[in-house]
């Protein structure tokens, strides 16, 4: 069992105990550092903290990528950022927009990854007071579109890009898919105003996909199947990973 809290006690847990921890919800380990497990089990670390009065949570990453060790290291640092009057959260996504700038700046062109980042960082962070809807547009992006087309010149993709994209599915999973669709579309138009791409917005509903998929209107929502077939396995566990990741951030 996690031990018995105290004041000023961090260190709290053990690695035998975050092992097995099944009970969903939040152990603290002291020191800000929270684990939290979710009701379907997955296990991650959450850092907790009070700053100029307001009070914010920042998500670390899943137990099987940050250990126990690793996360007591992250919160160490943080501890030090607040100590000198520096919020965490701001300073991840200020050191985060640096690393993508200094990375577009390096090429001409631009890869698909390197925009989707870009835009949620300079345009969705700042944007959207819940972060977790921050994180529901970086996991749909990396889920769906990074296989296909993470490393591809953002000049070259094609309607065909983005049909090969959203096809496997919008019948399966189509509310899911619809919001790709959007964000594609989304992301596409900021590389074309900053200068990326020229011509038309493949990832435009109408007049364009409109004739190439099914309305979503008429689609069967996500979730109504009476049975899973074994070869849908892959989108259910995609799209439940994307549920479980904007729990934890």
């Amino acid at each position: 069992m996690p031990k018995k809290p105290g004041a000023h006690v961090i260190h709290r847990l053990s690695a035998l105990v975050v092992k097995n921890l099944k009970k969903p919800g939040r152990y603290a380990d002291g020191g800000n550092l929270y684990l939290q497990v979710s009701t379907g089990g997955a296990k991650s670390w959450l850092f907790r903290y009070d700053i100029k009065g307001r009070s914010r949570e920042m998500g670390l990453g899943p137990l099987h990528a940050i250990d126990l060790h690793a996360a007591r290291s992250l919160a160490k640092t943080y501890r030090g950022q607040l100590l000198q009057g520096v919020d965490p959260i701001d300073a991840r996504l200020a050191a985060r927009s640096a690393q993508l700038a200094e990375e577009g700046a390096q090429h001409a062109r631009k890869k698909w990854k390197w925009c989707c980042e870009t835009y949620v960082a300079e345009v969705k962070v700042p944007e959207l007071t819940n972060a977790k809807h921050a994180a529901q547009w970086r996991t749909t992006l990396e889920t769906y579109t990074y296989p296909k087309l993470g490393e591809k010149w953002v000049d070259e993709i094609t309607l065909d890009d983005v049909f090969g994209v959203l096809k496997p599915i919008w019948l399966d999973i189509n509310e899911t898919a619809s919001r790709v669709r959007s964000r594609m579309e989304a992301v596409l138009g900021w590389a074309k105003v900053k200068g990326y791409r020229t011509g038309d917005n493949p990832a435009v509903w109408k007049s364009n996909l409109q004739h190439l998929l099914s309305s979503p209107d008429k689609v069967q929502d996500e979730g109504h199947h009476p049975s899973l077939p074994y070869e849908k396995l892959g989108a259910f566990m995609a799209r439940l990973h994307e549920i479980q990741a904007t729990n934890v951030k």
